[in-house]
């Protein structure tokens, strides 16, 4: 009975640790890494609606911003593998005409 235990408690540890981030924010922990990223995943001339999709699909949530211009920003906070601290990802795009004219980035970590 206590292997059985065992073994279950050993494959939920195993599960647990494959259960990582495969996101585009996985490992992008310094600025310019997060940029290179985000300049990768939504080059100038993608969609605007292609550039929301795609960020959604990596965990953001993001929102029209109201600046005059077509504008979006995106943003992600996911706790830190010890649970003390958070990093948060955002990024910027405005647009032209429903395509991506610029990208702006940041990512940081948040106290407790």
């Amino acid at each position: 009975m206590k292997a059985g235990r065992l073994s279950v408690l050993v494959l939920f540890g195993v599960l647990l640790g494959c259960a990582r981030d495969a996101t585009m924010t996985r490992g992008a922990d310094s600025e310019s890494n997060w940029r290179r990223r985000v300049e990768a995943a939504i080059p100038a001339g993608t969609a605007l609606a292609d550039a929301h999709a795609t960020m959604e699909r990596n965990g953001f949530r993001c929102e029209s911003i109201a600046t005059g211009a077509e504008a979006l920003g995106c943003e992600k906070v996911a706790t830190t593998r010890f649970g003390v601290v958070r990093r948060r990802w955002q990024a910027w795009f405005t647009a032209v005409d429903g395509r991506v004219t610029g990208v702006r980035s940041a990512t940081a970590l948040l106290g407790p």
